[in-house]
């Protein structure tokens, strides 16, 4: 080798080493000016971003949100009355027409709880406190009853729901032609959201 090549290559590696050192540097800033935010404004929270993938305590407390198809979290607590009404119009529903893509978190714990999710249970999968609370905890959802849409760990949609055809609607608006579209129609109701999920975001080949 000679003392150009040699030269070339220790330039080579110096830069490769620069570029990992400012990743680095980069992260290290990031991460202190979100706890500088935190620590000036500790009320502040995540917020739910279509096309972003789920936080990591999430996916640990359910590893198969990871991988698995289209998948409804529904959030509800034992002590809220317009959960339990909510549980009782989807469980009359499910007896009928049955359920494959719903995961009830159910918070809470108790009689009141014991009974919900034994109904609850026959229909559909049940996430029940602690693991419940680990979940929504991580997704910073403070109102329940509230349905988040998951695809294989991407956030893609979300409804707070009163009725059944609340999730439906969430739920058809995956076959429109333009999702982004339904989602402006209806956002005057203040309740929907579904922007565009970025391309990057999907995975297994979508688009």
């Amino acid at each position: 080798m000679t003392a150009t090549e040699i030269i070339i290559a220790v330039l080579g590696i110096v830069q490769v080493a620069t570029a990992v050192m400012l990743v680095i540097a980069f992260r290290q800033i990031t991460l202190i000016s979100l706890r500088i935010g935190l620590l000036q404004n500790p009320s502040a929270k995540p917020v739910l971003i279509a096309g972003s993938p789920l936080p990591d305590a999430v996916t640990a407390t359910v590893p198969s949100l990871a991988e698995s198809p289209t998948t409804y979290l529904l959030w509800m607590t034992s002590q809220c009355a317009s959960c339990r009404e909510l549980a009782t119009r989807l469980i009359e529903r499910w007896s009928i027409d049955g359920v494959d893509d719903v995961l009830v978190l159910l918070s809470g714990d108790g009689t009141a709880a014991d009974s919900l999710a034994a109904e609850l249970q026959r229909h559909a999968g049940v996430v029940r406190s602690p693991a419940a609370d680990e979940v929504t905890g991580a997704l910073a959802l403070d109102t329940a009853p509230f349905v988040v849409e998951v695809e294989r760990g991407v956030i893609t949609g979300w409804v707070t729901p009163e009725t059944p055809e609340d999730i439906d609607r969430l739920r058809a608006a995956r076959s429109t032609s333009d999702a982004a579209t339904w989602a402006a129609q209806n956002a005057a109701a203040d309740q929907f959201e579904r922007p565009t999920v970025p391309a990057v975001a999907r995975t297994n080949g979508e688009s």
